[in-house]
C-alpha cells in the first residue's frame, strides 16, 4: 500500500477550510479531497491491512487498531512520523477516513483539527486519529518480550490515564526509560490496582525526580527499584487511611454507648448504667437510650 501526505501549502489550505467543510466532515466522506491534493511518498511503503471496526464501542478496538496499524507501518523513522503532513494526508486518503469516522465522532472544528490534523500542544501526534496509533505502538512495541504488544495492551486498560499521562512526562522522549516505566507499573498492578490519583501522585513524583536527577542515567532496575519504593510508600498510605476510619467508627460507636440527661446532667457509661438510669426505646426499629433519664422523666409525669 502507498502512503500518501499533504503538501505544506495544502495543509494550510484545508486547515483554513475546515469550517467550509465540516459538514463533510462530520459525515466522514471528504468529497472535496481531488486526487492531486495528495502526493504519493514513493519511498514508504507499508503492508496491507484492515481496520478493526467490529464494535459497537469503537475505543473497544484502540488495542487490536494499534497492534495492525504499527505493525504495517513498522519501518517507518521517527522522523517522518513526527509530520503533520503525512498524517493529516492519510487521514484525509479514503482507505483511512472511514476509520476516522467510526473513532471519532467530529462534529466541532476543534474535533476536526484534532483527529484530521495536528491541534495545539506538544502532544498533539497523540490526539490525530492515525498518528496516535503508531506513536502508541511506537512507545510501548517490546519486540525482546515474550508478548511485544504486552505494555500495549496495559496501556489500553485506560488510554488517557495509562497512555496519554505517560506520553506527557519528561522521559517519554526516551523509549527505554517510558517501557521500564510502564513495565514497572504494569507488574505493580498484577498486585495492587492504582486509582487515578495514586497515578497522578507518581506523575508529580517523577517530575521531582527529573528535576534532581538525569532520570537518562538510571538504569532499568535502578529505575524500577526506586519506583516500586514510592508505590510501596502509596499502598501503605492507604492502609494508614483505612485503619484511621476504622478507628473513627469504633470511636463513633464508643460515644453512642454514653448518655448524658440533658436535664440533671446524670451520666451513663455502658450498656447496663443506661439500662438502669435511662432505658431504651425502639426507633426504626433500632433500641436508642431514652432522651431523659428515669427520675427527671418521672418527675415530668408527677407534674
Amino acid at each position: 500500500m502507498r502512503v500518501y501526505y499533504l503538501s505544506s501549502d495544502n495543509l494550510e489550505k484545508f486547515r483554513e477550510k475546515i469550517e467550509e467543510n465540516l459538514d463533510k466532515y462530520k459525515s466522514g466522506k471528504l468529497t472535496f479531497v481531488k486526487a492531486n491534493d495528495l502526493i504519493g511518498a514513493s519511498k514508504i511503503m507499508i503492508e496491507d491491512f484492515k481496520f478493526d471496526m467490529s464494535k459497537k464501542e469503537p475505543s473497544s478496538t484502540d488495542y487490536e487498531n494499534i497492534k495492525r496499524f504499527y505493525l504495517a507501518f513498522k519501518n517507518l523513522k521517527d522522523t517522518p512520523a513526527a509530520e503533520e503532513m503525512l498524517w493529516a494526508g492519510l487521514c484525509h486518503y479514503t482507505p483511512f477516513w472511514d476509520y476516522i469516522k467510526y473513532r471519532w465522532d467530529c462534529k466541532t472544528e476543534k474535533n476536526v483539527l484534532d483527529r484530521y490534523f495536528f491541534g495545539e500542544g506538544s502532544r498533539s501526534k497523540f490526539y490525530n486519529g492515525l498518528a496516535r496509533l503508531w506513536w502508541y505502538g511506537r512507545m510501548t512495541y517490546d519486540e525482546k518480550a515474550k508478548d511485544p504488544f504486552e505494555l500495549t495492551k496495559y496501556i489500553c486498560e485506560n488510554l488517557t490515564t495509562k497512555g496519554l499521562l505517560t506520553m506527557t512526562f519528561a522521559f517519554s522522549h526516551n523509549r527505554r526509560i517510558c517501557q521500564t516505566y510502564l513495565r514497572a507499573m504494569m507488574n505493580f498492578e498484577k498486585k495492587y490496582k492504582l486509582t487515578e490519583e495514586e497515578y497522578l501522585q507518581t506523575r508529580i513524583i517523577i517530575n521531582l525526580w527529573g528535576g534532581n536527577i538525569l532520570l537518562d542515567s538510571l538504569t532499568d532496575i535502578e529505575l524500577t527499584d526506586k519506583l516500586n519504593s514510592f508505590l510501596e510508600k502509596l499502598i501503605n498510605k492507604r492502609g494508614e487511611v483505612k485503619q484511621k476510619k476504622s478507628k473513627s467508627k469504633t470511636k463513633k460507636i464508643t460515644d453512642h454507648s454514653k448518655k448524658e440527661c440533658p436535664k440533671c446532667k446524670r451520666k451513663a457509661d455502658g450498656k447496663e448504667e443506661i439500662e438502669k438510669y435511662f432505658g431504651f426505646r425502639k426507633m426504626n426499629g433500632k433500641s436508642v437510650p431514652q432522651s431523659q433519664c428515669k427520675k427527671c422523666r418521672s418527675s415530668k409525669k408527677k407534674s
